[in-house]
């Protein structure tokens, strides 16, 4: 009888051991799950690269990138806002429905001795940019990468694994 508790309580304590690992894991972001897939995080990026004029923007992109972003976008608004367009497209409606995200393809590759997770994607259709006082419809035809950081997916624009030498 007592050999019969001993197993059921080291049982038990192997069942809170595991449950406090995987709780762990959980929340310090250790887990495998991605809080958005590749196609959902670039139809969410497309809402502030297309109008370029949203220096949040640069968060997107790998760490080393973001700096660079930031000043093209800067550039971007100062040249919107000496044109007189600056408002207007700020204030614009943009349609991105006609727009559809594909993954290509995804590769394993070590960048800065780690293991990173790579996908190309391409994001192609149309997209309407509505203002006070016109519409206009415009071809959206690009590829991306995205490469794996922790749990997130950032553009990067550095690393180019499927580009033919």
């Amino acid at each position: 009888m007592k050999t019969k508790q001993l197993t059921d309580m080291n049982n038990v304590l192997k069942a809170v051991t595991l449950m406090s690992i995987m709780i762990v894991f959980n929340f310090i972001g250790c887990s495998q799950s991605h809080s958005q897939t590749p196609e959902e995080f670039i139809k969410v990026f497309l809402t502030k690269y297309i109008p370029f004029l949203d220096t949040s923007i640069a968060e997107l992109y790998v760490k080393d990138e973001q700096s660079r972003m930031r000043d093209l976008i800067l550039q971007n608004i100062q040249k919107k806002q000496k044109g007189g367009t600056y408002n207007s497209l700020k204030n614009a409606t943009y349609d991105l429905t006609d727009i559809r995200v594909t993954v290509l393809d995804m590769k394993e590759m070590y960048i800065n001795d780690e293991p990173k997770t790579l996908v190309e994607v391409v994001a192609k259709g149309f997209y309407t940019v509505k203002t006070v006082d016109q519409k206009d419809t415009y071809l959206e035809d690009e590829i991306f990468i995205l490469q794996e950081i922790g749990n997130e997916w950032k553009i990067s624009e550095k690393f180019k694994p499927w580009k033919k030498i």
